[in-house]
């Protein structure tokens, strides 16, 4: 599995006398990743430009999608599960 959650295994051997070595859980954790959007400029009465971020603290291949929100004409990331 790659989603965050926890799981059951069960360990079986190849030889009549290893069957079914038993059951154990394991957990996979929720990683938190950091989300930096870079500067960016425009003038007023224009449309917003396209934002760039980094995100650091992705594990493997995951993607990361990121939505920008304007608070107080300040931009913030809204948290999203990856």
């Amino acid at each position: 599995p790659t989603e965050a959650g926890l799981y059951r295994v069960r360990v079986t051997g190849f030889r009549r006398d290893y069957y079914n070595l038993g059951t154990d859980d394991f957990e996979i954790e929720k990683k938190t990743i950091k989300v930096t959007i870079e500067n960016a400029e425009k003038t007023y009465g224009e449309k917003d430009p396209a934002f760039v971020f980094e995100a650091v603290g992705v594990v493997g291949e995951d993607d990361v999608t990121v939505k920008i929100k304007r608070v107080d004409e300040m931009l913030i990331p809204i948290p999203n599960t990856v």
